[in-house]
């Protein structure tokens, strides 16, 4: 079979549709088995005797983002022991009562996102453009600097922040699967366009993190060092040690804080699809990667087959949340299939089937920070707004054409034209974006 590279999670879900949730398939050099059973998922991310800890090499390609050669961020830690070390690092940071005390850092932000659609609803005349994802993009991150990392106002420019972020977390995804763009980013960056922008983006990206290393190091040596009950990020991030409790190198550092720079990039596309599209069987889909790829070492047993080293399994998250046989009609919308108790179980085995951010020891260290923020944000945009899908997208099979697979799952050209009209009511102003932001209009305010 030949893999389609771009839209890969509906090529996925369509083979474990045809032949079961056990796929095995080989893309280039690798063996691979696609897994959609929950309860075969499970054991494989819960720590128990189907656990695979080990992540493959090709999460390597994620460091493209910083550019700083042999250090690793905790999303690409391939020694077991420095990422359990560096993720009981910064877990404080994501707790509950933590994140809470974020809430009204997230109000601001997702408040000056609102400033700025109302700035470009009250100025257009005529036709306007107005990035939605973008914008939520420059909130997520804002919260990040301003909120947990506490940076100083304009240390960071919001704006291409969001640009470089978007287009290095895109493209590196790519070079998981088309490995020869790999290469030829490493040995030859400057051959083309993309190229050239993606060494600009990610020396941008390596600059802020060192920046933003050197102020939390005056910050904390002005203040005696780092309190050993400081929850904050930047007090988390800068006690990480290796898996010895040694101080890491500068550059181990300045990798785990850039890759807190590209965190806050899935937030803005699931907000982006719940407002466009309704979602089957939850709030968006698109919140995390569409699956987990792990290495197993030894002969594991995955449901009912034993794997053998050096073959990759793939507890395919998307699939799992999207196949007939882990929900009843899972293409249809109906929210009232979550009025059922356990709901998010498998109502046979009791595995969990809905894992919007994994499960286990590596399910998502910020769940709980994307959980709020999405909640945050969607509620001030759906209060503030009406929303509607541009009739230039074709309806939900022209958005769907024009997906792709990045971290997330993504759409070309989100940014278009839009224009305004007085609407049905006095006084309602419209903003009706096309490309692959939705319209809008302002609701009257009494």
């Amino acid at each position: 079979m030949v893999e389609r590279v771009a839209d890969r999670h509906r090529l996925y879900t369509e083979w474990h549709e045809r032949f079961g949730p056990f796929v095995r398939v080989r893309i280039a050099h690798r063996c691979m088995l696609l897994v959609a059973d929950p309860a075969a998922a499970s054991s494989i991310l819960v720590k128990g005797p189907g656990y695979v800890p080990r992540k493959p090499s090709e999460y390597t390609a994620f460091d493209v983002a910083h550019g700083l050669q042999g250090y690793n961020g905790m999303l690409t830690h391939q020694d077991e022991g420095t990422w359990r070390a560096a993720r009981r690092a910064i877990a404080p940071a994501f707790t509950v009562s933590e994140v809470k005390k974020q809430y009204p850092v997230i109000l601001g932000c997702m408040g000056d996102t609102m400033h700025t659609l109302d700035t470009a609803i009250a100025a257009a005349g005529g036709p306007a453009d107005f990035d939605i994802e973008h914008h939520v993009l420059i909130a997520t991150n804002n919260v990040i600097g301003r909120g947990f990392l506490k940076l100083p106002e304009g240390f960071i420019d919001p704006e291409q922040q969001a640009r470089d972020v978007s287009f290095i977390m895109a493209t590196a995804s790519r070079f998981i699967c088309e490995p020869w763009r790999w290469v030829g980013h490493l040995y030859l960056p400057f051959l083309t366009a993309e190229g050239r922008r993606m060494w600009s983006a990610r020396r941008r990206l390596a600059g802020w993190g060192e920046s933003i290393y050197d102020l939390l190091q005056q910050r904390y040596a002005a203040a005696g060092g780092v309190p050993e009950d400081d929850p904050s990020l930047a007090g988390c991030l800068m006690r990480i040690t290796d898996k010895h409790g040694n101080k890491p190198k500068r550059g181990a550092l300045v990798a785990e804080i850039c890759d807190a720079l590209t965190a806050s990039e899935t937030v803005p596309s699931s907000i982006m699809w719940t407002l466009m599209v309704e979602q089957p069987t939850r709030v968006g889909p698109y919140l995390v990667p569409p699956g987990v790829i792990e290495m197993v070492e030894q002969p594991t047993r995955v449901g009912p087959y034993l794997v053998p080293p050096g073959v990759i399994v793939f507890p395919n998250l998307y699939a799992i949340m999207n196949v007939s046989s882990n929900w009843q009609q899972p293409e249809q919308f109906q929210p009232e299939r979550w009025a059922q108790e356990h709901a998010e179980k498998d109502p046979i085995t009791g595995a969990v089937r809905w894992v919007p951010f994994s499960l286990g020891p590596k399910a998502c260290a910020g769940q709980n920070l994307a959980m709020l923020q999405s909640k945050a944000h969607l509620a001030m945009l759906l209060a503030g707004y009406e929303w509607s899908l541009a009739p230039r997208m074709g309806g939900e099979a022209g958005v769907a054409a024009r997906t792709y697979l990045g971290v997330t799952i993504k759409g070309r050209g989100w940014c278009g034209s839009a224009h305004l009209s007085g609407g049905d009511n006095q006084g309602a102003r419209w903003l009706v974006a096309y490309g692959y932001t939705p319209g809008l209009r302002k609701c009257d305010q009494a």
